[in-house]
């Protein structure tokens, strides 16, 4: 059966209208509760931020230009952290990618899901997202819609989990599960419709979870994170307090943002100028990163593509590029914030370069 594109779209709509209610209850009366510790606390902010496979690059690429658009501006944003994968190892059983605290380890910019266990049960067999998982989402509306979207091949079929986000402003909560149904051509089963697992923002729910079909064994999943939520589309960053900063990276709430999703030089251009923001977690505020105490440095992944080392001032990095027979291609652009004082690491992104040639 063909479905319109029309339909699909009324579809979408229909679901983000309905996921958008706020729930009129709080998990009590036998429903688990969320453990009430917050994001510093237990979060590895260094390595927050998962690589994202193609299609979850383009549709956080396309938010970010919509979101462009509206304000006439830049917008901050978060760029891949380098140290982590996409999903669980090859059995799922073992630890997950560096960094990690369970064996499954799923995120987007907008939701992170660790679990001990995932399962879905479907057409009379067990299945887990264990092997090559492609990771994704919609990135939706900040603090009221997103999605974490999981697509495997298992057992010779293809699987999914979808689950869909709400938020009120002050609570999350997961709104809808679907799975599929283990065959071929695969299928959606019947969808489990919330609201389930309502949390305020800036919390994770932890627990087990049986939805349906889908069961997750020891969960922490938090939608709309802090890190997330704090940023804004003014690129200025306000005048840090350099006192603050060491008990910022002691706490861990002290995050490095990039200011474009990537990095695109045109061609004919000779260099490129760009620029790192601090983000204070605890203020939700964004810091220049002059006068922070804090020092920056980037390295190219292809050096051979620039005319020279990239040279930093303060949060500014400008790139050099060299015209010559290899200029245009792709590469990235490591950067790393650093404390001067002891030399300690807080944060390091990877923000894609695309040199475009004649």
């Amino acid at each position: 059966m063909t479905i319109s594109l029309e339909d699909r779209l009324s579809d979408v709509l229909d679901r983000q209208a309905r996921a958008l209610e706020p729930p009129a209850w709080h998990p009590a009366d036998g429903r688990r509760r969320p453990l009430v510790t917050t994001v510093p606390a237990v979060t590895d902010l260094s390595a927050r931020r998962s690589a994202r496979l193609g299609r979850d690059r383009r549709r956080l690429w396309l938010a970010t230009a919509a979101a462009v658009a509206l304000t006439g501006g830049a917008v901050a944003v978060l760029a891949p952290r380098p140290d982590l994968g996409t999903g669980p190892p090859a059995d799922g059983n073992g630890p997950g990618p560096a960094g990690a605290v369970a064996p499954f380890v799923f995120e987007t910019p907008q939701v992170r899901l660790e679990a001990d266990a995932i399962t879905v049960e479907a057409d009379g067999r067990t299945f887990t997202p264990a092997v090559d998982v492609d990771v994704s989402g919609d990135p939706g509306v900040p603090e009221e819609y997103t999605t974490l979207e999981l697509t495997w091949r298992e057992q010779g079929v293809e699987m999914r989990i979808n689950l869909y986000f709400s938020s009120d402003g002050s609570d999350w909560w997961l709104s809808e599960a679907r799975v599929y149904n283990g065959r071929d051509p695969g299928d959606w089963q019947e969808e489990q419709m919330g609201p389930f697992l309502q949390t305020p923002l800036g919390q994770a729910y932890e627990g087990d979870v049986d939805l349906g079909p889908l069961h997750l064994g020891g969960l922490r999943l938090e939608a709309f994170p802090a890190d997330e939520r704090c940023l804004t589309t003014d690129q200025s960053g306000t005048e840090p307090d350099p006192e603050r900063i060491p008990q910022l990276v002691e706490a861990g709430t002290l995050r490095l943002v990039s200011t474009a999703s990537n990095i695109e030089i045109p061609d004919g251009a000779s260099g490129y100028g760009y620029r790192v923001l601090l983000l204070d977690l605890e203020r939700c505020t964004q810091l220049s990163v002059d006068g922070t105490g804090v020092s920056i440095e980037a390295t190219v992944a292809d050096p051979d593509m620039l005319a020279s080392d990239p040279v930093v001032s303060g949060g500014h990095i400008d790139l050099s590029i060299d015209r010559g027979p290899v200029a245009a291609g792709t590469t990235s652009l490591h950067v790393v914030a650093r404390l001067d004082a002891t030399g300690q690491e807080i944060d390091a992104i990877d923000v894609p370069i695309v040199i475009d040639g004649p």
